[in-house]
């Protein structure tokens, strides 16, 4: 598929010429020009694989989610474990009881602090 709009305003001559390259492969979504030759592309949530478009995994993407990811067709779920929350995009602690300030335990061979 060649879009006009982007690629033919200011040259057609190249406009031709990616059009042809674009046709010699069958892209199941989108083709466009590059400089290592036509290139399929996929829509969101999606990455190709050959000329077919297949879901993107975003669960293997470092930093998707804080603690637990679900890949789903075309997205992804991000979820705490117990003992956390969801605030937003992050996992937070849930602080039990609630009118305990935080602290933190700090071990060693023969000491164990609280601070």
């Amino acid at each position: 598929i060649l879009r006009w709009d982007w690629d033919c305003v200011n040259d057609e001559l190249n406009c031709a010429k990616n059009l042809s390259k674009c046709g010699t492969i069958k892209c199941s979504f989108d083709c466009r020009d590059t400089p290592e030759g036509p290139k399929c592309f996929c829509p969101p949530g999606q990455e190709p694989n050959g000329t077919a478009c297949q879901d993107l995994d975003e669960c293997k993407l470092e930093g998707t989610c804080d603690q637990l990811c679900t890949n789903t067709p075309g997205s992804f779920r991000c979820s705490c474990v117990s003992g956390y929350t969801r605030i937003n995009s992050h996992c937070q602690a849930i602080n039990v009881p609630k009118e305990e300030a935080p602290s933190l335990v700090f071990i060693t061979q023969k000491d164990l602090r609280r601070v």
